[in-house]
């Protein structure tokens, strides 16, 4: 674990220096290769999964126990989300600040982040096919090994990312104190729901379900720390919990905002407010929250390795 978070610290240095020295095309080439390191771990993962006939075994299993530990973690932020929003706004100068302030990002259609995650899904269903019917005779030594070298590349990449992105690292430095309220918010509701869900789940513990919870949305980094820790069948229900929150949050924001506001949209998509569904943000809460939802998305960012690892440790 310890190796995989200096990996991702690394990569942040790494990128805080190219920034720096103002490197834009290797920034831009780091950029490029953030989704294949992804697919290459993903499909790793995959092949591991197919080649276990225990953990194929019981997939259907997994499938169940993430669904109800994603809408458990979902529901559980939700409830903290009317709380957030009395807080935040009570404060006039920070109301003013998220109605004023924008952030100049380029973003995507509010629909893309599903394709995202189909394309990233599917890298992991072809590992997992080819896993299953054949096997090319590589030995667990050698999967493992690849699995985890692939993961040392995601994670020095995505540390490359965010420590070149100037923007990202200026809107976290400049922060009002107050907005950080919100991510705390939704840290708990999300581990306060996943922990009491997963006395009546079979074959997880409190503190596996609330590792799992943990990730926010975040599935790539969540499912390859609690693989590196735990192992792939647990690993395998992060990636399905994160990516179903990821879903939730962009295919069903109308309906979130409708009944439960946009503080409740921003409680949902956790991490993905400040990339997938920030578009998704914009539109169906309003531009004047598109600042929070940035602030919401790259504290909560950062906070997810710690968070997990933290967790996993105590818990054992």
């Amino acid at each position: 674990m310890l190796e995989v978070l200096l990996s991702l610290l690394g990569g942040v240095l790494h990128g805080a220096i190219l920034a720096a020295f103002r490197c834009e095309k290797s920034l831009r080439r780091f950029d490029r290769l953030l989704l294949p390191s992804l697919f290459i771990f993903l499909f790793f993962i995959g092949y591991s999964v197919g080649c276990d006939a225990k953990v194929i075994a019981k997939f259907g299993a997994l499938g169940f126990n993430a669904t109800i530990l994603a809408l458990s973690g979902i529901l559980g932020s939700l409830a903290t989300a009317p709380l957030a929003k009395r807080i935040v706004l009570s404060n006039k100068r920070l109301s003013h600040m998220i109605s004023e302030r924008r952030i100049s990002r380029k973003t995507e259609a509010p629909f893309a982040g599903l394709r995202s995650s189909a394309s990233i899904m599917i890298s992991f269903i072809v590992g997992l096919a080819l896993g299953a019917r054949i096997p090319f005779g590589a030995s667990s030594c050698t999967i493992s090994a690849l699995t985890v070298w692939s993961l040392y590349l995601l994670m020095w990449v995505a540390g490359v990312t965010t420590g070149g992105d100037r923007n990202a690292m200026r809107t976290l430095k400049t922060t009002h104190p107050l907005t950080l309220v919100v991510p705390l918010l939704i840290m708990v509701g999300t581990l306060a729901g996943t922990g009491i869900v997963a006395h009546v789940l079979p074959n997880v513990s409190p503190s596996q379900a609330m590792g799992v919870g943990a990730g926010m949305g975040y599935y790539s980094l969540s499912c390859a720390l609690i693989t590196n820790k735990v192992g792939p069948m647990l690993g395998v229900t992060a990636l399905l919990v994160n990516l179903i929150r990821e879903v939730v949050t962009i295919g069903f924001a109308p309906i979130i905002v409708r009944f439960f506001g946009p503080f409740g949209l921003l409680a949902v998509g956790a991490t993905t407010t400040a990339t997938s569904s920030l578009a998704s943000v914009s539109i169906c809460a309003g531009r004047i929250y598109v600042f929070l939802a940035v602030i919401n998305g790259l504290v909560l960012t950062v906070a997810v390795p710690f968070l997990i690892t933290m967790i996993l440790q105590v818990g054992g």
